[in-house]
């Protein structure tokens, strides 16, 4: 073998095959506006709590963003929904925070005043409704909490499975950073 001990080659064999860390917040500037955007790398996936028809999506997908434009921050909660987009869907967080999603965003485009040129987060299926609201931080603890998250279409319901509590407890933290 040369120059190479056994522990060396091991070492060497062992640490080419780590797996990178994955950042699961990420910070990007919108060129456009000149915003920083703080968001989650991937949206969260809410299952449908019951069946759905064969051809309908079980999912629907959340996640929380903040902009940063000259030190004015705001906070707002990005959904897609499957489905009739004139049924304007409710997110719950936990047993104390409910808020309707508002209409759905015409094309996708982020609403005038946002200060943002398009969504940080790209809808998952060309028959997505996208919503977006304005958050709190009452709302970011509240996801950060693992609290039981659930979005309401018309009689369906779809909630989370809590697997992506540390991806929003480590936005959260972020965000107060």
């Amino acid at each position: 073998m040369g120059t190479w001990s056994t522990p060396l080659l091991a070492a060497a064999v062992v640490a080419g095959c780590a797996t990178p860390a994955v950042d699961t917040v990420e910070e990007r500037l919108d060129r456009d506006t000149g915003t920083t955007v703080l968001r989650l790398a991937r949206p969260v996936e809410l299952l449908a709590t019951a069946p759905r028809a064969r051809n309908l999506d079980p999912f629907v997908y959340l996640a929380p963003f903040e902009t940063n434009r000259v030190g004015e921050r705001r906070l707002f909660l990005w959904a897609a929904t499957a489905g009739d987009s004139a049924v304007i869907p409710s997110v719950r967080c936990g047993d104390g925070l409910a808020a309707p999603l508002e209409a759905p965003l015409a094309g996708g485009m982020p609403p005038a005043g946002m200060g943002v040129a398009r969504l940080p987060y790209r809808a998952p299926a060309a028959w997505s409704a996208v919503h977006v609201i304005p958050i709190d931080t009452g709302w970011l603890d509240c996801l950060a909490s693992g609290a039981r998250v659930e979005i309401e279409v018309g009689a369906e319901r779809f909630a989370s499975d809590g697997s992506r509590g540390r991806d929003l407890a480590t936005f959260t933290q972020r965000v107060r950073e």
